[in-house]
């Protein structure tokens, strides 16, 4: 069973997505295995680390590289600033390539150049469980960009009493005979 499958602990997206905070700084500078030790990482450090996870997985994976165009609003919240002028200052400082994108007046949001994860998955006989794996194809996967409003955390694995810090810890210890998820 390939980890980007739900299973008991959901999915290496999820787990990146959830699990590794977003930091802005340009370029990567951590890698995969420091955004996972580290908890946190930019757009490249967790690409590097879905790209690791993935393939660790036997699911094919790769970066992508492009312009991604950011509302204001959202910007804001990701950065904890406010206004366009703050926001600009922010990735300024970061290093980031970003362009404003003025609409109606004022600027309403920015591009800001971006890597992201293509998986090449089973896709076209998934309903909520793969049929078969036939009809792959390319799905673009972002864990960076998180929901700054969202529901509020279940607390599941703390319900189960699993805790992934202790888990990641184990792990790292000492060299592992399983591929990264399948020790959880």
């Amino acid at each position: 069973t390939s980890s980007w499958m739900p299973t008991r602990s959901g999915t290496v997206y999820d787990f990146v997505r959830n699990e590794i905070a977003t930091e802005w700084y340009a370029g990567g500078m951590q890698g995969a295995l420091g955004a996972l030790r580290q908890r946190r990482g930019n757009d490249v450090d967790q690409a590097s680390l879905l790209i690791a996870l993935l393939r660790a997985s036997s699911v094919p994976a790769r970066y992508v590289r492009g312009v991604v165009e950011f509302p204001l609003p959202w910007l804001e919240s990701a950065l904890a600033v406010s206004g366009a002028s703050k926001v600009d200052a922010a990735l300024r400082a970061a290093g980031i390539p970003h362009r404003a994108v003025v609409r109606g007046g004022g600027i309403a949001a920015y591009e800001v150049e971006h890597t992201w994860v293509a998986a090449d998955v089973p896709y076209t006989n998934y309903r909520g469980a793969v049929v078969d794996f036939s009809g792959k194809t390319w799905i673009p996967l972002d864990p960076s960009v998180k929901s700054t409003t969202g529901a509020a955390p279940t607390a599941v694995l703390r319900q189960m009493a699993y805790s992934t810090d202790a888990a990641v810890a184990s792990y790292l210890a000492a060299p592992q005979a399983l591929e990264a998820l399948g020790a959880v």
